[in-house]
């Protein structure tokens, strides 16, 4: 049996928001990237995921349910650093109240915990409230509809749970698959050349991660920020020095080898050796910054 998925482009453009509809399902998703956070307009009950990554900590993921979505929007924007996606949950029929979206906050919590495909984010454990029997039912179908929106409209699978030697099997073989295929791929490349640097890569897939191409080198090691090991990037450069990715040469370090980051930002930290804006940093030979060109 299949089931039809209808994705709508409201900002007309690929990256920008998007509504999900599922054939016969009361409930739809509001998918909000992070830069187009201000446009959001929507008060309706909800539940919510925020979606994000780390270098050190991969993926991390936040639970939440609200009344005033637009709000509670930029409310995180303001104070949680961690994500660039969200993906907002709503009757279409406005068949939600509080104590529904708590129920479903609490369940969705839980099976992301039990799935440990993601690091949630919740500084506390949503707590379920209390619904009749017949209601949970129905709840219960808006989570499965949720499971699918998720996985069918974005490829995620929060609920699902790891098998880490498959996991691993697989990792290994796209890692592997993509060093094999870098001097073939015929992306738009950007450069870091400031403070020493010299280094050039591009973005890969949809723009989430990034790739720093074998040869490129970091900043002076002298030139690095005061405050260079109190960031996570810092970490991550002794991590690579202990693979044999990056090697000290004359005073600076040097990619053996491409490397993925799960940002620009994660990238451009490690090649200036302190806090940066990968957005701004990473430009083309044209001197277009990577913010400037997703505008």
């Amino acid at each position: 049996m299949s089931i039809a998925l209808q994705i709508l482009l409201n900002d007309e453009e690929i990256d920008g928001k998007k509504t999900v509809y599922v054939a016969n399902r009361d409930i739809r998703c509001e998918y909000v990237p992070r830069h187009k956070v201000s446009t959001f307009k929507s008060d309706y009950v909800a539940v919510y995921l925020l979606i994000g990554s780390d270098e050190e900590q991969g993926d991390l993921i936040y639970v939440g349910e609200t009344e005033e979505g637009s709000t509670r929007l930029l409310n995180h924007d303001k104070k949680k650093e961690f994500w660039d996606y969200a993906y907002f949950f709503f009757s279409n029929t406005h068949n939600l109240n509080k104590a529904d979206v708590k129920f479903l906050e609490a369940r969705i919590y839980q099976a992301i915990k039990e799935a440990g495909r993601y690091k949630l984010e919740n500084a506390t454990i949503p707590k379920e409230s209390h619904v009749h029997d017949i209601r949970q039912s129905e709840l219960m179908d808006m989570f499965k509809t949720i499971e699918f929106i998720l996985g069918g409209a974005f490829n995620l699978f929060p609920f699902k749970k790891v098998d880490l030697q498959l996991e691993v099997n697989e990792t290994k073989e796209k890692i592997n698959h993509l060093k094999q295929q870098l001097d073939e791929l015929e992306k738009e490349t950007f450069y870091m050349t400031q403070k020493g640097a010299d280094a050039k890569g591009y973005l890969l897939g949809e723009g989430k991660k990034f790739v720093v191409l074998k040869g490129s080198k970091t900043a002076s090691v002298e030139k690095a920020a005061n405050s260079f090991k109190e960031i996570s990037a810092a970490t991550n450069l002794e991590r690579l020095k202990k693979q044999g990715v990056l090697q000290e040469v004359d005073g600076y370090y040097q990619f053996n080898e491409a490397h993925i980051f799960n940002s620009p930002s994660g990238a451009s930290d490690l090649i200036y050796l302190g806090a940066t804006n990968g957005w701004k940093e990473w430009k083309n030979k044209e001197g277009e910054s990577l913010e400037k060109l997703r505008e």
